[in-house]
């Protein structure tokens, strides 16, 4: 009888090392993504994940309840006290990776049954105390927070994709002085100045396509040049001033404002270019759409 006892004892202490081995991990995607991907098995374990881990807890604590109370019949009062011993030394033999290897092959094949088990009988998670759904989507709770998971990506964004979209979070606080082209780089043109070949040539290979056009300082800007209109400038009209073929129309842009308050004044206004002006009204610096579209984009674009 005793050692019938004993082999009872032995084997649930050999279940309990197996069962404590065995590491219970849950999938590495969010429930949005194993949706995306149709991942129908992945999603039923992780709604069941909660109740699964609270079923193989009670399990463990039958076969420790068995394992004590065997021992206590085979070695009396002694017996809880080899039981104690054994369960001190079960954790750190559980790592061993013979040990966790034996244990997940005893226990895979039979988490599919468990789970069939836990879906069939729901009220079964209830009286487990784990009723919930495991919660797989990580909630964002600030900008920052957001931001770490677009850099922490890996392959999942490309370089453009990881600036386009953070560029595009901070995008409506950011401020115009901190993308418009300040007044030293400031290509503009005299409102006397005559069209003609000189002229195109030089503005041309400026790089830009629009000009301001200024009456004395860069603080007078009185108009814009639109370097296509110069392209179509003829022989009859190079004795024009620049102040004929402008748009006398100029918009003026406190450097502080953001830039989704200078992308709605072009917007409104259908012109391509702000003239940026500190407290005192005097010109600080340009900025056009290209410059806004170039703070998303994360490049310069062309003016």
């Amino acid at each position: 009888m005793i050692t019938l006892l004993v082999i009872v004892w032995a084997v649930a202490c050999i279940l309990l090392l197996l069962h404590e081995s065995v590491r219970l991990n849950r999938v590495p995607h969010s429930h949005f993504e194993l949706k995306r991907r149709a991942d129908t098995a992945s999603l039923r374990r992780e709604k069941l994940f909660n109740n699964l881990v609270s079923f193989r807890s009670k399990v463990a604590m039958l076969m420790l309840v068995i394992a004590v109370a065997f021992s206590i019949m085979i070695w009396g009062g002694w017996g809880a006290v080899y039981t104690a011993l054994i369960i001190i030394i079960i954790q750190p033999l559980s790592r061993l990776g013979f040990v966790s290897k034996a244990g997940h092959a005893m226990y895979d094949p039979q988490e599919p049954k468990i789970l069939n088990f836990l879906e069939k009988y729901a009220v079964i998670g209830w009286l487990l105390g784990s009723g919930q759904k495991s919660p797989t989507d990580q909630k964002i709770e600030s900008v920052e927070q957001l931001q770490h998971l677009i850099v922490t990506s890996g392959s999942v964004l490309t370089d453009d994709q990881q600036t386009i979209i953070g560029n595009g979070l901070n995008w409506h606080t950011t401020e115009v002085k901190s993308i418009m082209t300040p007044t030293r780089d400031i290509v503009s043109i005299k409102h006397t100045e005559l069209l003609g070949p000189l002229v195109l040539d030089d503005l041309h290979h400026s790089g830009h396509n629009r000009f301001p056009v200024i009456r004395g300082t860069i603080d007078n800007v009185v108009g814009v040049l639109d370097i296509s209109q110069l392209l179509d400038v003829t022989v009859s009209k190079r004795s024009e001033t620049v102040e004929k073929t402008m748009s006398p129309q100029i918009l003026h842009i406190e450097q502080d404002e953001t830039l989704p308050a200078a992308l709605h004044m072009l917007q409104k206004s259908h012109q391509h270019m702000l003239v940026v002006v500190d407290d005192d009204g005097k010109t600080v610096g340009l900025v056009t759409l290209a410059d806004i579209t170039g703070s998303l984009l994360g490049r310069l674009t062309e003016k």
